[in-house]
């Protein structure tokens, strides 16, 4: 994640991967996105990593997803060096080494002590000012390796249903009513003023139907209830508002890569440090999900 980005928002990216979560998106479109998502990297891994010993650099690695694919599709041990901006923590299969480097941001200074065979990212890369991200790939890729980054793209359903959810979550946060009921259930829970609630939350979700697919009115109802049987000892309005908003500016986080990462691309496209080996949208039912580049170093540099 870029600093001028990473200022605003990098707690919630922490607090987004020690939840141990995989995806922004809601719903249903999660398993489809990340089969799809799981079997470009595994295509990768059978194309691009058959020798032994790779030295891998996973960059904005989160949960370490592309890592663990390639953990699991590659013949061979290699050497993976994960980092991320966020504080993140996971493991490999032993047969493969694992250097993880937590809290690592990426600048126009930023230096590891080695070069590696394959630089990788999904849905990291746009995070970073693509001139500070394509300086520390050249400053650290082999001349015989290569390079993957899984995009976010300007035109996808990922970017249109982010906005969807933003703006629904921006409907709830500023709705008047609600936080006037909320204080009123807070000092006197009633039957009543729960229905209330609940029916300003539905003609919410009439007007758009992103406040159901964010989880965001089943959290609460939920809440409600286990309120009402006993089961918790007061109302949580408050940390469902923080996780909705956290979630919110991580949402709006990722529209903006996804202009970052037009730029991106268009700077690999015209370097000529770079070869551009393929470049493709990853597509589900006709619907664009992502920008797929796989590049190397020029030879004739």
């Amino acid at each position: 994640m870029a600093p001028f980005l990473l200022e605003k928002t990098l707690k919630h990216w922490t607090d987004y991967w020690c939840s141990k979560e995989i995806s922004c998106l809601p719903g249903k479109a999660n398993e489809e996105l990340n089969n799809l998502i799981n079997s470009q990297w595994k295509l990768f891994g059978t194309r691009f990593c058959e020798s032994d010993g790779l030295a891998i650099l996973d960059l904005a690695c989160g949960s370490g997803m592309v890592s663990h694919i390639l953990a699991d599709t590659l013949k061979y041990d290699a050497y993976f060096n994960c980092l991320d901006a966020g504080k993140v923590s996971f493991s490999l299969p032993q047969r493969h080494k694992l250097n993880l480097l937590s809290e690592f941001i990426i600048n126009e200074k930023s230096q590891l002590e080695k070069k590696f065979d394959l630089i990788v990212s999904n849905f990291g890369a746009e995070y970073i000012k693509e001139n500070d991200i394509l300086e520390f790939i050249s400053n650290h890729i082999n001349s015989d390796g290569y390079i993957a980054l899984n995009l976010h793209y300007e035109q996808s359903i990922i970017t249109e249903t982010s906005k969807q959810v933003s703006n629904a979550i921006s409907a709830w946060t500023s709705n008047q009513r609600l936080q006037s009921l909320e204080n009123k259930l807070n000092t006197n829970f009633s039957i009543a003023d729960a229905k209330s609630y609940i029916d300003i939350l539905l003609q919410l979700n009439i007007q758009n139907a992103e406040v159901a697919n964010s989880g965001l009115a089943s959290d609460i109802v939920n809440m409600m209830s286990s309120y009402q049987k006993g089961s918790l000892d007061k109302l949580e309005f408050d940390s469902i508002r923080n996780t909705y908003i956290n979630y919110q500016n991580r949402l709006n986080q990722q529209i903006e890569s996804a202009t970052n990462a037009a730029r991106l691309i268009s700077e690999i496209k015209i370097s000529p440090y770079f070869e551009v080996i393929t470049l493709e949208q990853l597509t589900i039912s006709e619907q664009n999900i992502s920008t797929f580049i796989i590049f190397k170093p020029a030879i004739n540099i």
